[in-house]
């Protein structure tokens, strides 16, 4: 059984240029690149992302890692630049869908790529309009991933979206209903839970508590959202918990949420643990500087985090990275593989 966990491809938008270029050693920097772990967790595969904020930033590349030696190959070239999707990996195909592509406009566009001969297809099909920063998951059986929430600004005014879609090789996509729920949600992290069989949605942009019709704003909240039923569940909590933030990564291993990164500046990983809803703060003496905008996987007897690039928190580093790290998720301890500028 495959866990699977995902950070929403995009961070704030920093006024730097990107990092150095390594030429043919690997790829530069960069924040809000999409991607997953393939070929039976011996690669991490990466999908465009953004070198700057300039018109164009967005990047028509695609890049694998090796988990073995931690070197970098080039992969296919994508119809267009972009950079804030997702993507759901179902076998040996990975799906990208929307995102923001040249000039940050955004996009509705669905591709295919098929990780063991490397050809990219467009899928031509009906589903959810152009957005960016939205969250997805795939669920157990590794045959149907959601998308969930997101946002839309291509007219000069934001629009945000509350809706969950699910797609399926049998049915294409599929509009689910729901029920009560945040509206505005984007730059949030979504897991799917195979024993509940629902997500766990954290974070990211919410109405405030006190406000739910409000402007959404940073948050810590934590729900459940069944697809089955479209019911969803705000989950109460007692104790501290990690703080607000946006663009992070969220697993589910054992029981337990596994919390990192986001635009919080906060290093240290956090548990939530599903049978007390207790968080548990877990410093680290040797810990990947604070992001957003990473990528981020579990290996498949989710025991590993894998995670790679992004947009630093700190001022130290002007800079976006590509740098590449795992974390144990037993010990919680981590590991650096490729330094910043390595």
């Amino acid at each position: 059984m495959r866990l699977r966990t995902f950070c929403m491809g995009c961070g704030a938008m920093s006024l730097v240029l990107g990092c150095k270029d390594k030429g043919d050693t690997g790829p530069a920097g960069r924040f809000a690149a999409m991607g997953q772990l393939i070929d039976n967790d011996g690669a991490m595969a990466i999908v465009g992302g953004a070198v700057s904020t300039t018109a164009q930033g967005p990047l028509r590349e695609t890049w694998r890692l090796s988990l073995h030696d931690w070197t970098w190959s080039k992969g296919p070239t994508p119809p267009f630049a972009t950079c804030r999707g997702i993507t759901a990996r179902m076998g040996d195909e990975l799906h990208i869908f929307g995102g923001s592509t040249t000039g940050w406009d955004e996009h509705a566009a669905h591709w295919r790529w098929q990780t063991a001969d490397g050809e990219i297809s467009t899928e031509v099909d009906d589903g959810p309009g152009p957005r960016f920063k939205h969250a997805s998951a795939v669920d157990d059986d590794g045959a149907r991933f959601f998308v969930l929430g997101g946002r839309n600004n291509d007219t000069g005014e934001d629009v945000y979206f509350a809706d969950l879609w699910s797609w399926t090789e049998a049915q294409g996509w599929t509009l689910l209903s729901t029920t009560g729920g945040p509206h505005g949600l984007h730059r949030h992290v979504m897991v799917w839970d195979p024993d509940r069989r629902l997500l766990w949605v954290h974070a990211g942009f919410q109405p405030p508590r006190e406000d739910p019709g409000g402007e959404p704003v940073r948050s810590d909240r934590l729900w459940t959202l069944d697809p089955a039923t479209g019911d969803w569940t705000e989950q109460a909590w007692t104790g501290d918990g990690p703080p607000i933030r946006a663009s992070h990564s969220v697993s589910l291993v054992d029981d337990r949420l596994v919390v990192w990164g986001g635009s919080a500046g906060d290093d240290s990983t956090w548990t939530y643990a599903l049978a007390d809803g207790t968080w548990t703060e877990h410093p680290h003496d040797l810990a990947p500087l604070s992001r957003d905008a990473m990528v981020t996987d579990v290996t498949g007897d989710g025991r590993t985090l894998v995670f790679v690039g992004g947009d630093p928190v700190s001022e130290d580093v002007p800079n976006f990275v590509m740098d590449a790290w795992t974390l144990d998720l037993d010990t919680l301890e981590w590991t650096e593989h490729i330094p910043i500028g390595g």
